[in-house]
């Protein structure tokens, strides 16, 4: 039998004693690409379900600490928190009831712990929640566009905005509002939607007195997926969507993707590096052309499997390695933000979260058959960490993929003033925890390295399908209080060569 212990107390020691499995080497570019693109320190960021902020902020006027401890984790690397979108299928089941304080949820039972959130009903102290956020978190609201109810979705937006005086609540900024969830499932066209939506706009412009060229914005899209036909970014922009006032208003459109159905979801798909650009890739046509017309693109909502995750894969190890290659990849093609989807809602005695979560806020959570007691990171948070870091802290990082000959390495390019300045290695060849033998490594010869001294900085996976261990630097995040335990390790790269384990992560900094 394994043993996570034995395992993690071996991990320096097995790192020097296995036997290459490959031998690969990437050229390291004498200068920076001309495809480079802008980082933005937000790139990894959060989307919750509308219910859900309450336990990632707290109650109001008593922040959730451990949110703040995670937060601030990824701040100490990349200088500004996560970006947060509260929307989601809730979005479009949520009413403003100014009688109820902040939330109502339908309530659970014995014989059914768990109901689903068909209708949701919120107040003017729930949008003040947002102020418990860690400072300088930029929010990203929704406001129900399904049920066609417009005097509701102004009440929403009126709530909103009174909630962020001058667009902002203390040092949490509203940077955005969000109009519907992906309404390609309940509109029949895109010239239907625009008009609607435009209908909308107009009237929560003039309730709140935006105005044209200032802040917050509308992000407009939000589409579940890509269809070239119909539902699509260029064809939205083709619309009168973009006339007048409220076209100005306009300044970031979105689409949503998740790497298959949480029913079928496996760690083969996360590690498959093909897959991963595959996926991205059905969206390039849309970015060059919103790119092209002046507006920002993300991901407004993604994350592994839909339908709340795959259990045994979207809370496993392999999570932290697809994450950090599908976030810089994206990056890559010009995707300014990825906001990670996450839900918790409140259930019969306990709370009951999305398999993919990126951390949960609160104890007593049910996930599986096992009951939580505290509050605690899931494997994928360490790729916000790995990212994060490997953006760093200028603001005025830019990120290209790195050619390598192996269907199961990549590697990102980090420049500052037209430097490399670091680089991320990542090996996607999978180490379960029923594998056998030796654990793959493969040595990795930098070609190219002028860089008088290297360092290398791992993140530790001990196995993909396994939820515990990962170490990121030799430390450890999965503390009862979010902060990490141990001293940060990290190696000198020899004769410009790493070697990396299978299902790992390796940030490697070229030093003056």
């Amino acid at each position: 039998m394994k043993h996570l212990s034995s395992a993690l107390g071996l991990v320096a020691l097995s790192y020097l004693s296995f036997v290459a499995a490959q031998n690969v080497t990437i050229s390291l570019p004498s200068a920076i690409p001309a495809n480079a693109t802008v980082l933005d320190p937000r790139l990894c960021s959060m989307s919750l379900e509308f219910q859900s902020l309450e336990y990632y902020a707290g109650e109001l006027g008593h922040p959730n600490q451990f949110t703040h401890n995670v937060v601030k984790n990824i701040v100490d690397r990349v200088g500004q928190p996560p970006a947060m979108r509260v929307g989601g299928n809730t979005q479009d089941r949520t009413y403003y009831d100014p009688s109820v304080l902040a939330v109502r949820l339908p309530a659970g039972n014995a014989s059914v712990p768990n109901p689903t959130q068909m209708q949701i009903y919120v107040g003017p102290d729930f949008f003040k929640l947002a102020k418990n956020l860690p400072a300088d978190t930029m929010v990203t609201f929704g406001v129900n566009l399904k049920f066609n109810n417009l005097t509701d979705a102004v009440d929403e937006a009126k709530a909103i905005f009174a909630a962020f005086p001058k667009g902002k609540a203390g040092r949490v900024v509203l940077e955005r509002i969000e109009i519907g969830n992906e309404p390609d499932f309940y509109f029949d066209g895109v010239d239907s939607y625009a008009d609607r939506w435009t209908e909308f706009a107009q009237n929560i412009s003039q309730a709140v007195n935006l105005v044209p060229g200032q802040g917050p914005y509308f992000q407009a899209g939000d589409f579940a997926g890509h269809s070239a036909n119909n539902f699509s970014i260029t064809r939205l922009l083709q619309t009168d969507i973009v006339s007048g006032d409220t076209g100005a208003r306009i300044n970031t459109v979105a689409q949503h993707n998740y790497m298959g159905n949480g029913a079928t979801g496996t760690i083969s798909t996360l590690l498959d590096k093909s897959l991963v650009r595959g996926s991205l890739a059905n969206f390039k046509s849309d970015i060059a052309y919103a790119n092209s017309k002046g507006y920002t693109y993300i991901l407004g909502e993604t994350n592994s499997f839909y339908n709340g995750g795959a259990t045994n894969a979207s809370n496993t190890g392999a999570t932290a390695i697809w994450a950090t290659d599908y976030s810089l990849q994206a990056a890559t093609l010009n995707i300014t933000r990825t906001y990670y989807h996450n839900n918790i809602a409140s259930g019969y005695q306990h709370y009951y979260p999305a398999v993919y979560n990126i951390w949960e806020p609160v104890g007593n959570v049910v996930i599986g058959n096992i009951t939580t007691t505290k509050p605690q990171i899931q494997p994928q948070y360490h790729a916000f960490l790995v990212v994060a870091e490997a953006i760093g802290k200028t603001g005025k990082s830019r990120v290209a993929e790195i050619s390598v000959g192996s269907s199961q390495v990549s590697a990102y390019g980090i420049w500052e003033k037209d430097e490399l300045v670091r680089m991320v290695v990542i090996n996607q060849q999978p180490w379960t925890y029923s594998s056998t033998g030796t654990r793959p490594v493969t040595t990795i010869q930098l070609q190219g390295l002028t860089s008088k001294k290297a360092t290398v900085k791992t993140l530790y996976v001990p196995y993909a399908d396994i939820a515990q261990g990962l170490t990121w630097g030799g430390q450890n995040f999965a503390t009862d209080s979010g902060l990490p335990s141990g001293k940060v390790v990290t190696q000198n790269v020899k004769n410009g060569q790493i070697n990396t384990l299978a299902t790992s992560v390796n940030l490697i900094t070229f030093h003056k």
